[in-house]
């Protein structure tokens, strides 16, 4: 049986390629741009206010923006200038003053699976290491607590550098979110409960997946166990993920009933309804918005991003296309504009859908 969780998916995706995360405090409205296969940035207008100069570059977050340069990676500020020197063979991005640095070694292998010669630590804004590099894996900070892996173990660190482990050998962490935290108990075929910040088991493991809190509900699923028979009688078990929602107390509000589904943002969920397409519920459980989509993603400034026909555009709160699936990627939303590529070449669209960058000619 294989489960879709989605509790440590979002966190490595954001880290995995140029400018795909978004800022989450002390905004700052630039955007990274790639021109002539240089990264630098633009304002709200589309005017270039950081010159193309740098081999990969991410969004700003908490004032700083990561820059690659020579294949290491550092920090800049607003202005351009380099604040923490591009040393580092890998880097996330800050999350409450501290940001994960992989230091001593180059990394290799995939971003869901990273390793290499060095550990990671963490370094407050000025660059300096503050948590020292005793990590195998490390991600973001939430609320006060982040996900790291050391020895055989994942456990959480605060923020003065204390490690608490999971039980076991194959635990993996979620992030915290709203005071808990979903946890696997390292099984084959895991089971997933929460702890709360003290790193206890507040809501048993005996869901087949789980996700993150958001509006006060988290997304978990169920196993189901179908059979049929085949012409000659012969029987076959299938299992399947059913998803539903529960509060932070461990009650299910919301049935099992989905074929998959994200978290609640601006009062909406997206889930999987019917013919593995995609709608969106409210926290009644009722449908809002028709299952019509093969994907919808959280709603983000008012606009949620949805796949159809393998293309992305968005929609309102009320489901009507307010800007057409033609693109081969899209990010959310933020700070008023939308990253979207076609075709390998990249823009920016405001929530008219109308192109900012590049800049018409």
């Amino acid at each position: 049986m294989r489960y879709r969780t989605v509790v440590w998916l979002l966190a490595a995706l954001a880290a995995g390629a140029c400018a795909g995360e978004q800022a989450t405090a002390d905004v700052v409205e630039l955007f990274p741009i790639v021109q002539d296969g240089k990264w630098g940035y633009i304002n709200k207008a589309g005017t270039i206010v950081i010159e193309p100069q740098h081999e990969c570059a991410w969004d700003f977050t908490e004032g700083l923006a990561r820059v690659q340069v020579n294949k290491r990676r550092g920090f800049i500020d607003k202005t351009g200038k380099m604040v923490v020197e591009p040393k580092y063979g890998m880097a996330w991005a800050f999350s409450e003053g501290l940001a994960a640095v992989f230091v001593g070694g180059q990394v290799w292998g995939d971003f869901m699976n990273l390793r290499g010669s060095g550990a990671w630590g963490y370094i407050d804004r000025t660059g300096k290491l503050v948590i020292r590099a005793d990590f195998a894996k490390a991600g973001d900070f939430h609320e006060g607590f982040a996900a790291t892996y050391k020895g055989d173990k994942w456990g959480f660190t605060d923020k003065d550098g204390k490690w608490a482990p999971l039980h076991g050998p194959g635990c993996r962490p979620g992030d915290f979110s709203q005071g808990l935290a979903a946890v696997s108990d390292g099984g084959k075929t895991p089971k997933w409960g929460y702890v709360n910040s003290e790193v206890k088991m507040v809501i048993e493991t005996r869901f087949a997946g789980a996700g993150p809190f958001s509006e006060g509900l988290a997304a978990i699923a169920v196993a189901e166990e179908t059979v049929t028979k085949d012409d000659k009688g012969t029987e076959k078990k299938t299992t399947v993920a059913k998803w539903g929602f529960m509060d932070k107390t461990g009650n299910i509000v919301i049935q099992p009933q989905f074929g998959n589904a994200g978290v609640f943002s601006d009062g909406l969920a997206g889930v999987q309804i019917k013919d593995n397409k995609w709608g969106c519920i409210n926290k009644e459980g009722k449908v809002a918005i028709e299952p019509q989509f093969d994907f919808v993603a959280p709603f983000s400034e008012g606009k949620a991003r949805v796949v159809s026909g393998g293309k992305h555009g968005f929609i309102d709160k009320t489901g009507r296309l307010v800007i057409e699936p033609k693109f081969q990627l899209a990010w959310d939303f933020s700070n008023g504009l939308a990253r979207v590529e076609t075709e390998g070449k990249q823009a920016y669209l405001d929530k008219s859908g109308n192109c900012i960058w590049p800049p018409k000619r």
